[in-house]
């Protein structure tokens, strides 16, 4: 471990090693497939109650859909996010945990509050920036596949964000920004990243490790460079503050804002990801990443001051 800096995580909070890591990532995995298996029969059975295809709507999905195919495919998106992983994930933290699961994971206490808000600072600082690693992602060729993919999947997401309604405004940021927000924080941050450290004995690979595997988990490649920025960006919130609650209010952030934005301003596409945002400038581009840099370490002298209060106070 890191016991010389004062980030690293503390000693009575290390990843326990009562089972063996190699064993822990097989659990995890394992109830990552077993939660997959459980949401296709679930999302055959809601199809089935609603009167829906499922595979027909996924082919015929589209801007054009009405609101019942929409309101069917938020719920196959939410159901199928929680059984992939919300409930994968709590299931592994209590299966190595048990009743101490939350402390594990890092949910025990609420964030400090400064240090969640110049997080979520953070996170929005960084999408001029993304923007510009979307371009130079663009920039790199990739098999015919891969593009068809990538097309299918926005196809989709712009059709979600299509917004009639106050209260599909609010379903999408229930579905697409606060469920994910949770969920992916719960597997790619408080079981992986804590995971890797623990295996690696250092925090920052584990920070890019696993912004690795949550970029390319999306399986959307002309945004992979984005994404794997993204994960970083939550990952060293993660690392940092040592407070899982705070990647999960910036990534909540990112995503609202986003869902927010494509209701208020219904000419300009906007899509789920920062990586498909309106065309960057360079200056912007250059000045997201110095403001990324200058709030990161704001945040990081913050953190710094709070470990070595708590240790003094101990």
């Amino acid at each position: 471990m890191e016991p010389s800096r004062p980030h690293a995580l503390p000693a009575r909070n290390i990843w326990p090693a009562t089972l063996p890591l190699a064993l822990q990532f097989v659990i995890m995995l394992g109830c990552i497939l077993a939660g997959a298996l459980l949401g296709s029969v679930l999302l055959f059975a809601l199809g089935q109650w609603w009167g829906f295809d499922l595979a027909a709507l996924l082919d015929t999905f589209g801007e054009q859909s009405d609101r019942r195919a929409r309101r069917m495919m938020r719920a196959a998106i939410v159901l199928n996010h929680l059984c992939t992983f919300v409930l994968p994930a709590l299931a592994t933290a209590w299966f190595l945990f048990r009743k101490k699961w939350p402390r594990r994971l890092r949910l025990d206490a609420a964030p400090e509050r400064r240090v969640a808000g110049w997080g979520v600072a953070f996170i929005l600082a960084s999408l001029p920036m993304a923007q510009a690693l979307y371009w130079i992602n663009a920039q790199l060729p990739l098999a015919e596949w891969m593009v068809q993919l990538e097309d299918s999947t926005n196809a989709m997401i712009k059709a979600l964000l299509v917004m009639e309604t106050p209260e599909e405004l609010f379903v999408n940021v229930l579905i697409i920004a606060l469920v994910p927000a949770v969920g992916e924080e719960l597997v790619f941050r408080g079981l992986l990243q804590q995971m890797l450290h623990r295996a690696l004995g250092r925090g920052v690979p584990a920070v890019w490790l696993s912004a690795l595997v949550f970029s390319a988990f999306h399986m959307q490649f002309e945004g992979f460079l984005p994404r794997l920025a993204l994960g970083a960006v939550l990952g060293y919130l993660f690392y940092w503050s040592r407070n899982l609650w705070v990647p999960i209010l910036a990534h909540f952030a990112n995503n609202a804002v986003q869902v927010v934005a494509a209701y208020y301003f219904r000419d300009l596409v906007v899509e789920m990801e920062p990586d498909s945002m309106q065309p960057f400038t360079w200056p912007s581009a250059i000045a997201s990443l110095v403001l990324v840099l200058l709030i990161g370490y704001h945040i990081h002298q913050l953190t710094m001051i709070g470990s070595a209060g708590k240790s003094t106070a101990e």
